[in-house]
């Protein structure tokens, strides 16, 4: 049967803790809390009390929250995807994840690229491990100049057995 090897390989997906480890922050990404208010749009999380947040004042690709993890054994397959808001249309934000060697080198990668989403937006994906895959690493990005962006309910999650693989590939 086809099946999850485990939970979310995403250690604190939706900035729950006040701290943002074990993320890597490039840039102006950080901990948005619940309540906020700017203009008429409550910049109110997803779910629980957090959210990754970013007010970039760089060009696109500048600011990035990522987290790398080491692939359980069996993976087959990794479903990727979360949450994304951006507060205007000039502002976009995506994901991207990687699939990665003993060398650390790509294998495979798959994202969404930058979007301008101003509610929020589901975004999700899957693709085949390749051989030789030990670790993935999963990038939010958010690009354009002034506004925000925001991500929350972020996964990454490691699937198993290639029985199951025909009804999303």
């Amino acid at each position: 049967a086809h099946g999850r090897l485990g939970g979310n390989l995403l250690l604190n997906a939706g900035a729950e803790p006040e701290a943002l480890d074990p993320w890597t922050i490039e840039g102006d990404f950080r901990r948005g809390a619940n309540l906020a208010r700017f203009l008429t749009d409550y910049l109110v999380p997803r779910s629980g009390d957090g959210m990754f947040m970013a007010y970039p004042s760089r060009v696109a690709g500048d600011t990035s929250l990522t987290q790398l993890v080491d692939l359980p054994s069996g993976a087959q397959y990794l479903r990727w995807g979360g949450r994304l808001k951006s507060f205007a249309s000039i502002m976009g934000i995506g994901l991207e994840v990687e699939a990665l060697g003993a060398d650390n080198l790509v294998l495979h990668s798959a994202g969404t690229g930058l979007l301008p989403c101003a509610q929020w937006e589901s975004v999700s994906g899957v693709f085949r491990v390749p051989a030789g895959a030990r670790r993935a690493r999963l990038r939010v990005s958010a690009g354009g100049r002034g506004r925000a962006a925001f991500a929350d309910e972020l996964f990454l999650l490691a699937l198993g057995s290639a029985d199951g693989g025909a009804w999303f590939e």
